[in-house]
């Protein structure tokens, strides 16, 4: 350190949370936090075994219920069935890609994982001593000593995913706030101390409990904004701001949040579980379920006899991720299946990737990138914060006119939505999100009066960003919205390549300025996304799309 600079603010994690995922992304919302560094993480284990929790189950509910509840999960394990032989066949088509875990991003910031066994055992404070953190931020613990969570300069703080005071206690995120009907699930960043979730309040957020949500969905939301209140305060104390908070409540006052029994649980929110199913999730759903699973069969079939490998990239068209019900919207839940499946069966890439492989054939894994048409608002929030969290870049397209303002998108539909205003675009294109090129004002490429609008899109987009704009993406992606004669002013305007939108995956050789995406379907879960990567075109029977354009008809050369 240099005469009249500061020390860093040192803050250690003390946490028994066992998803990884979570773990990194608060990692990286709190290292980047100026003037903060990582001291190290604190790692024990959740308190219990099975056993045990299966004897308080019963003294709490009694013997018929813990019975019910054994049946419950004996019949969830039996319909996981189909989607267990689903995740042997993708293993067949797939190399199935590494867990991120914590401890490498520990290691880039300087740090280790200290794992300990239990919080109260003098090994895992003389470790916390030996971190000499500044602060300490709890996540997932038992409830711990005054020994431990004084042993940081200025204490610990705790993320709660909950409302405080009403809400105490551990339990399902949103749960509660369903139960009693509640339009938004709060979330707390709380001092510790000797009462449980009684410490002062020094930072507090919400999500609105929208139509399409789950439990799974809330609970994402929930974290997500936990971690960025959480970066909040870090940043407030490392100022040395004097924050003694707000007062949290007593214990009397405020009872720890109700457990319920499996069969009461499942009633009591049935109406909530009910009004999650999308209108588009009809009566056939399951038939063209099976039908996806099918041709995903004779997709495995026909490589095995033809020896043929998997094509080597796939773009992904999304536009949004809404729970509102949007006629483009893909639910948060469904997009959270969308990423578990992506990052577990695929290299998820950048363009850049997806044109690498367009220019030469790679051995690597196949590479499959995600892109979001349109620009709307909701991709700002909760779909970045979720490409976040799973560590995948993303392209947006976005219209040349968003850079003046908010403008509002052709053909809204229920619950429709503006653009993104210029400053969500250069945040996102700050925090590395490619920004590509939608055209002026969404116009349709197949009419040549819209042709000029393809390079001004560009010049008024990189104005406004002060980044290059390479990708092009026709809005309109349907064969007869990307006439070849929009090939010459495309390269002419600067493009690297410019992308379709009518299905099909991308090989060595394909035209950089013609390159496929495949629509994705909005319900469904990883069975109907894995049958459109694989080329599955739902209403255009099993067409493979060829992105060459036909012999003689080129209109310059790639």
């Amino acid at each position: 350190m240099h005469p009249g600079e500061s020390a860093a603010f040192r803050v250690a994690l003390i946490t028994a949370h066992d998803d990884d995922r979570e773990l990194r992304h608060l990692i990286r919302k709190i290292a980047a936090v100026p003037g903060v560094t990582l001291a190290g993480v604190l790692r024990g284990r959740t308190a219990g075994s099975n056993i045990a929790r299966l004897r308080k189950y019963r003294a709490r509910h009694g013997s018929a219920s813990l019975a019910f509840n054994v049946f419950y999960h004996v019949v969830s394990a039996i319909a996981s069935l189909p989607s267990a032989a689903l995740a042997a066949l993708y293993r067949r088509l797939h190399t199935v890609q590494p867990t991120p875990t914590l401890d490498p991003l520990v290691g880039e910031f300087g740090a280790r994982v200290i794992r300990v066994g239990r919080f109260s055992d003098p090994a895992a404070i003389a470790a916390l001593r030996a971190l000499d953190a500044d602060l300490g931020v709890v996540w997932g613990t038992p409830l711990l000593k005054p020994e431990l969570f004084n042993v940081p300069r200025l204490g610990c703080v705790n993320i709660h995913l909950a409302a405080l005071p009403r809400y105490r206690g551990a339990g399902d995120v949103g749960l509660s706030e369903v139960l009693d009907g509640l339009s938004e699930v709060g979330v707390t960043v709380h001092r510790i101390d000797v009462g449980l979730d009684t410490g002062a309040i020094l930072g507090t957020g919400s999500i609105a409990v929208e139509p399409y949500d789950t439990l799974r969905s809330l609970h994402v939301k929930a974290v997500l904004t936990a971690h960025r209140v959480c970066a909040d305060v870090v940043a407030r104390l490392s100022r040395g701001a004097a924050d003694d908070g707000l007062p949290a409540g007593t214990e009397a006052h405020f009872p720890l949040r109700r457990s319920l029994d499996r069969l009461t649980l499942l009633r009591r929110t049935r109406q909530f579980r009910l009004r999650q199913r999308p209108p588009s999730r009809g009566r056939w759903m399951m038939l063209r379920d099976a039908a996806a699973a099918l041709f995903l069969f004779a997709t495995w079939l026909r490589r095995l006899v033809t020896r043929r490998r998997a094509d080597e990239a796939v773009v992904l068209t999304y536009h949004l991720v809404c729970d509102r019900g949007h006629w483009l919207g893909v639910s948060t839940d469904e997009f959270i299946n969308h990423l578990e499946h992506l990052s577990r069966y695929y290299r998820v890439g950048s363009l850049d990737d997806v044109v690498a492989v367009a220019r030469s054939a790679s051995d690597s894994p196949p590479v499959a990138a995600l892109t979001f048409d349109d620009g709307y608002a909701q991709n700002a929030g909760v779909g970045h914060a979720l490409c976040g969290l799973y560590e995948v870049p993303y392209a947006i397209f976005v219209c040349g006119n968003a850079a003046d303002g908010c403008i509002e998108l052709p053909r809204p539909g229920p619950g429709g939505s503006p653009s993104m205003t210029p400053g969500e675009l250069r945040m996102l294109a700050t925090e590395g999100v490619e920004i590509g090129s939608h055209t002026l004002s969404h116009a349709d490429c197949g009419d040549p009066a819209n042709w000029p609008e393809i390079a001004e899109s560009r010049v008024r987009l990189e104005s406004a960003l002060g980044k290059p704009v390479r990708f092009f993406s026709f809005p309109y992606g349907e064969p007869e919205n990307c006439p070849i004669g929009a090939r010459p002013l495309i390269v002419a305007a600067g493009y690297q390549a410019a992308f379709t939108a009518f299905g099909g995956s991308i090989a060595a050789g394909d035209d950089l300025f013609r390159l496929n995406r495949a629509l994705v379907p909005r319900v469904g879960g990883s069975v109907r996304l894995e049958a459109a990567v694989q080329g599955w075109l739902p209403g255009r029977m099993f067409r493979r799309v060829s992105n060459t354009y036909p012999a003689g008809k080129q209109a310059c050369p790639p």
